[in-house]
């Protein structure tokens, strides 16, 4: 198993979900039918590919062992083929979020910046 998986979120939802207790679902997630999650390969293309500098995006790290069953590895054609995991449940849990790593925009797309344990950030 993948020993974490991640969570793109603008600024906005991260304070959503130290409010609340859970990551606010996307319109993509609610259409879908489950939550979009990413792994250490894809994380940075997906912010790439779906967020914008000025929502000051975060990449959430979660611990998949904290998901349960609702949990999946599904292939999607729409991104080469690659499997990622999708969860089938209302929301991630604050509790499943271990860090916060900040999203830095250059000239070539996000980068990875400052990681901050969840509890911190």
């Amino acid at each position: 198993m993948t020993e974490f998986l991640y969570r793109i979120v603008a600024q906005i939802d991260w304070q959503t979900t130290r409010r609340e207790g859970q990551v606010p679902t996307s319109e993509s997630d609610q259409s879908d039918g489950f939550v979009h999650l990413s792994t250490a390969e894809t994380f940075l293309e997906t912010a790439d590919l779906y967020f914008k500098p000025a929502e000051n995006p975060m990449a959430l790290e979660i611990d998949p062992r904290l998901l349960g069953e609702a949990l999946k590895w599904e292939v999607v054609e729409q991104r080469g083929g690659t499997i990622f995991p999708h969860l089938y449940a209302p929301g991630i849990p604050l509790a499943a979020i271990r860090a916060v790593i900040d999203l830095d925009h250059t000239p070539s797309g996000f980068s990875a910046g400052k990681r901050s344990l969840a509890q911190q950030a």
